[in-house]
Parts: structure tokens; C-alpha cells; sequence
């Protein structure tokens, strides 16, 4: 459920075959999806049929609910990103968004074919932890590198005079999803 959407695009660009969208605002977004039993398999593609450029998107609230009118499972605000894809490459050249636990600024790109290659930096700072007031000057940095299967991810953090570095190997769409 989306309330109070607003779309600027370039509807001539199409017969180019890209889909040219200037800014689309969305005041709130509700997403609800129930958990499945089923388990997950990797795409067999995540190209699009053409072309896209999302030069502004800006969302005020974002939800995802297992089910209607229930607790938000994640909740995020303020996000703005932009989104450009020759159809086979996606990029994110710039996401920021508030979650509940502190302020999320990110990029990455992505094949849209296997292995799916990938890359991604991340930041999150501020964090709000209501047992530890000092965790609002912490900051918590993170790269993802590699493919869908596996997926690399290095990160480090300081704040609350403590420091910390950890690497993780994930594999999202194995039973077991943490490889070392």
C-alpha cells in the first residue's frame, strides 16, 4: 500500500528503451509479506526488460508487516536513493535512509546475471541504543563483495571507546547460511 505518490518522468525516452524517471516521491510505503516455510533458491536472473534511470527517489515512511495492521517487522524513514540500470548492471549510487537503530548510507552494484557479482559499502552511524548513550557517536562501516552465493562482507565499527573488525562469509540461499 502506497499513499501519496508523486511520478516525473520522460515518457519520450522510452523508445530508446529506457525508462527515464526524474523523481518519484512516496510519502508511505506498507509492505506485507507473510513468512514462507518454502525455502529460498537463487534467482535464475534479475535482468530487466529495459533500461532504467531513478535519478530521485524519496520515501518518507517504509514498512514491511507479516501481516496486515500488525508490528512492523522493519521500519525505515527519509529514504532518498537513486537507481540506474542498462537492463543487465544495477546501480545504487547513493542511498540514504533513518532505520530504528541509526542513520544508513550506502552503494552498490550488481550483475544481473549468475553468479550475480557484486559489490556494496555501507555506513551507519548514530547509533541509538537506549542502554549505552554513547553509542550515538558510533559508527559502523561495512563491504560486501562477491555474488549472491557467497557474499564476502567485511566491517568495522568505534564508538564508546571500544573498536571492532569482523569477516564473515554469508551464502543467503544455502541451508546453512554462514560459511566461516
Amino acid at each position: 500500500v502506497s499513499r501519496n505518490v508523486t511520478l516525473h518522468w520522460q515518457p519520450g525516452s522510452l523508445r530508446s528503451g529506457l525508462l527515464e524517471i526524474t523523481s518519484l516521491a512516496v510519502e508511505d510505503i506498507e509492505i506485507i509479506s507473510p513468512p514462507s516455510s518454502e525455502p529460498r533458491s537463487l534467482p535464475q536472473t534479475l535482468e530487466l526488460p529495459i533500461g532504467v534511470s531513478l535519478h530521485k527517489l524519496d520515501i518518507g515512511a517504509l514498512r514491511v508487516l507479516h501481516e496486515k495492521e500488525g508490528k512492523p517487522d522493519s521500519a525505515a524513514t527519509q529514504l532518498i536513493a537513486s537507481f540506474f540500470s542498462d537492463g543487465s548492471h544495477h546501480r545504487v549510487p547513493d542511498l540514504r535512509v533513518r532505520l530504528d537503530f541509526g542513520a544508513l548510507t550506502a552503494s552498490g552494484e550488481i550483475e544481473g546475471t549468475k553468479p550475480f557479482g557484486l559489490s556494496a559499502r555501507m555506513e551507519l552511524e548514530g547509533l541509538a541504543v537506549p542502554s549505552a548513550p554513547q553509542a550515538q557517536q558510533s559508527r559502523l562501516s561495512g563491504v560486501v563483495v562477491g555474488s549472491l552465493a557467497p557474499l564476502e562482507i567485511r566491517a568495522s565499527g568505534e564508538g564508546g571507546g571500544l573498536t571492532g573488525e569482523a569477516r564473515a562469509q554469508l551464502r543467503p540461499y544455502d541451508p546453512l547460511k554462514v560459511a566461516r
